[in-house]
């Protein structure tokens, strides 16, 4: 029946800690993967990142295009 705001922020700095945490660590082993990758295959791996990336955006886009408005 009722929100408890202070529950809603600690939720909020709890997600925004995970995303940072998760963003740490796939900076880090980006930085790991570009020291044994030869330029050619770092190349290759940011093409592929770069259609995952598009993809997911498309997705999204869709998704969005099929959800009804409520109300």
């Amino acid at each position: 029946p009722t929100v408890d705001a202070n529950a809603v922020e600690a939720l909020r700095r709890q997600m925004l800690a995970q995303h940072d945490q998760a963003s740490q660590r796939m900076t880090q082993a980006m930085l790991d993967i570009s020291r044994v990758l030869t330029p050619e295959q770092r190349v290759q791996l940011a093409e592929k990142m770069k259609a995952r990336h598009d993809l997911m955006q498309r997705h999204q886009r869709e998704r969005r295009g099929l959800e009804q408005p409520t109300g």
